[in-house]
């Protein structure tokens, strides 16, 4: 961080644009054309890193950022040379914003370039002859049949990437009774909301943990197309009349029962997908009374 402002002339051509020509220098512009201010790329890393142990991150750093030029003896003005009295709040949310979607991009080209390469791997294992097996050699006695386990399946890079140890495995198909595969769980959160009055903004990037709305309600009609047919003759090892008590008792397994008012947001909550590790795998807006 500099102890003070310093201004100026970048020179640009159409070979190297001015935003270039300032990553290239360390700095990073606050919009993606006429920027008028740039901000160092070591203090956007560390504010990420800021972001990361703070609630109210963007605040905290301009309202220091201002407090800190002005023990300097720093002020900034406007053209008119009146005081700005938030000179860095627009400028370095812009910054950050732009900064967040280029490293991003960055990653996912990374992702792709290494996914393409693992596919390339699995290609070339998958086309190596089976190894000859000589009728002289012992053979080991044959155990007993056990259910079928996959060699062949895997699980999605993406899913792999956020908790190896439950989907970076290599064999699929265990019994429930054994333990099965994965196991996650669902769980929602009311104090996450969102108005109806502060309306949407244009989408500037693709999420890779809330799911689309499209996608959830498409899934959630699937389930109600399975719940219409009648169910499957089942041994009951514990009486209906003790699980509807169960369910009763506890106030988060009733998914009709409303938990916001719908007439103020448009989204009432978050729902989230977790793994046995606590790590989060996918989230949801919840966008209809209760968390059905």
């Amino acid at each position: 961080m500099s102890l003070g402002f310093t201004s100026v002339d970048v020179l640009s051509c159409d070979c190297s644009s001015l935003p270039q020509v300032l990553i290239h220098h360390g700095l990073f512009p606050t919009a993606p054309s006429q920027p008028c201010i740039a901000v160092s790329l070591d203090l956007l890393s560390f504010y990420q890193t800021l972001f990361k142990r703070s609630c109210d991150a963007i605040n905290a750093h301009v309202s220091a950022l201002k407090m800190y030029y002005s023990r300097q003896g720093f002020q900034m003005t406007d053209k008119k040379g009146e005081l700005i009295h938030d000179p860095f709040h627009h400028g370095l949310d812009y910054a950050v914003q732009w900064f967040d979607i280029l490293q991003i991009e960055v990653e996912r080209q990374l992702n792709s370039l290494l996914q393409q390469c693992q596919d390339r791997v699995a290609e070339f294992k998958a086309s190596l002859p089976a190894p000859k097996i000589f009728p002289d050699q012992q053979q080991p006695p044959e155990p007993a049949p056990s259910p079928p386990i996959s060699r062949q399946n895997r699980c999605s890079p993406l899913l792999v990437q956020r908790c190896p140890a439950c989907f970076g495995g290599v064999l699929y198909g265990k019994p429930t009774d054994n333990g099965g595969d994965i196991h996650v769980a669902t769980d929602g959160n009311f104090h996450h909301r969102h108005w109806h009055s502060a309306g949407g903004c244009p989408q500037f990037y693709n999420p890779t943990y809330f799911l689309p709305k499209d996608f959830v309600d498409e899934v959630g009609h699937q389930i109600d197309s399975q719940c219409k047919r009648p169910p499957k003759a089942r041994k009951l090892v514990v009486p209906d009349e003790a699980i509807n008590l169960c369910e009763n008792a506890y106030e988060a397994a009733d998914g009709k029962k409303q938990k916001a008012a719908m007439d103020s947001f448009d989204d009432t909550g978050v729902m989230a997908l977790i793994c046995r590790h606590d790590i989060p795998l996918f989230f949801a807006n919840i966008d209809s009374p209760g968390k059905q």
